[in-house]
């Protein structure tokens, strides 16, 4: 039989005293991403969003900083479910572009994965190296039956990112599209 918890259990309010005591914010690139959570990178579409987020995971695979930007090192796993195929002359493009080697701590997962499918996302959560930095490239390629404009389909997309997340215990980074109106950011529902 499922026990379960009393509301006082399940959630506890904090005083001014219990909220001192939380960690504060700890950085993966200073003032730009945190260590631990969600985070998006976004813009129309052809306008390098792709390699921006393959230079930002290389520098944090080798702990270089990034733009000025101080960079604490962990493993990168890039999922790139949108031109796959052109991961590897892009990489080869950073190696020459920055006179370093791509390191083994980055990763690249080209197989189809579906962020909106409960089995998906726990069979991928279980092979993630513990405070990892995901890249979700794309989004819309990561959920390619969802309707970007639907409240439900939307949830279970920041869902299966939570839940990712949560099992690396690292930071999870979308790759995202503008609306055709690029002053109202992401594409989709808000």
């Amino acid at each position: 039989p499922t026990l379960e918890k009393s509301p006082r259990e399940r959630y506890k309010l904090l005083t001014w005293d219990d909220l001192k005591k939380v960690p504060e914010l700890e950085w993966r690139v200073k003032k730009v991403f945190p260590k631990k959570g969600l985070a998006s990178i976004y813009g129309p579409s052809q306008s390098g969003k792709t390699y921006l987020a393959i230079d930002m995971a290389l520098h944090i695979a080798l702990g270089m900083d990034w733009f000025g930007n101080r960079v604490h090192s962990t493993e990168i796993v890039y999922c790139i479910l949108e031109g796959e195929y052109g991961l590897k002359n892009r990489v080869k493009a950073w190696e020459i572009a920055n006179s370093k080697s791509c390191p083994n701590t980055f990763k690249a997962l080209v197989d189809p994965f579906k962020i909106n499918n409960e089995q998906n996302v726990e069979d991928f959560a279980k092979i993630l190296p513990k405070e990892c930095v995901v890249f979700i490239d794309t989004l819309n390629r990561s959920a390619p039956d969802a309707d970007e404009n639907s409240s439900k389909d939307m949830g279970l997309i920041i869902d299966g990112m939570k839940k990712i997340q949560s099992y690396c215990e690292g930071l999870v980074i979308c790759i995202h599209h503008t609306g055709k109106d690029v002053s109202k950011g992401l594409r989709g529902h808000s």
